[in-house]
């Protein structure tokens, strides 16, 4: 059985709540699992069911009304083999602790307007796994480490698949400096800056891919906050080599068929 952890609800937006998880590492095929997202209004229930889901640790509830400072709402997450519905685990329960600051909606959505408008370049996403199931092609269980590199099943994550699935995102790219000379030779930098909305929250090592073509790995991210909660991102980029196992990587924008 899989076990959940590090449950939570994050206010990106004010238009929905987000609800993510995470399962411990594990052997078994995630596959054949299945989650269930459940709400209610009390810390006790009773607990509704939302909708079902496969392989996926996030979900955006897009039915609730943020603007109700009396109302809250909790979540759990079940999780049981899909052959087996009747066997199954419950998460503890999970809220947002604090309303929405309305101030830092308005931020939020003034950044990514103006992304989406005028200054970004849609990306697709790739957010790397931390977690799930370990490699069946390159995981030594023994040791605790990948045997091989550049392994076309989990990118050289250690976990299946290597990332999540991607995600449409506006990004905006600092102009890089065409040639530096240093001692003489002249040398093309790899890195830029850039800047996105708060969501998705990037760590060091996701992929971003601009226009299809060149893909960035995120190797710093800083935020700025609003009462601690995030409205937009900074981040630091290197260029991938054409040769790296994250050219790999599928690109597929989510309005294609």
């Amino acid at each position: 059985m899989l076990e959940i952890y590090d449950q939570s609800v994050d206010f990106h937006s004010i238009k929905y709540l987000t609800v993510s998880w995470k399962i411990k590492p594990t052997t078994e095929d995630v596959s054949l699992y299945t989650f269930t997202v459940m709400r209610a209004l009390s810390p006790e229930g009773p607990f509704n069911a939302l909708l079902d889901l496969t392989e996926q640790f996030v979900y955006h509830d897009a039915d609730v009304s943020l603007k109700n400072k009396y109302r809250q709402f909790f979540y759990k997450i079940k999780v049981f083999e899909t052959a087996d519905p009747d066997d199954y685990m419950e998460s503890d329960v999970a809220y947002l602790p604090s309303k929405p600051d309305l101030i830092a909606a308005e931020i939020i959505r003034r950044n990514d307007l103006l992304l989406e408008r005028k200054v970004g370049v849609k990306c697709m996403l790739y957010k790397i796994k931390s977690y799930g199931q370990y490699c069946t092609n390159c995981f030594d269980h023994i040791k605790k480490r990948k045997r091989i590199s550049n392994c076309p099943v989990c990118f050289n994550t250690g976990f299946v698949h290597g990332y999540f699935g991607p995600i449409e995102a506006y990004v905006n790219f600092n102009p890089s400096q065409k040639m530096i000379k240093m001692a003489g030779f002249e040398m093309q930098p790899d890195n830029i800056a850039a800047w996105m909305g708060n969501y998705p929250p990037m760590v060091p090592k996701d992929v971003i891919i601009e226009n299809g073509t060149r893909r960035w790995r995120v190797v710093q991210q800083s935020q700025t906050e609003k009462r601690r909660i995030p409205v937009h991102q900074m981040l630091q980029l290197v260029r991938i080599n054409h040769g790296d196992i994250e050219y790999e990587l599928p690109y597929k924008t989510l309005t294609e068929d």
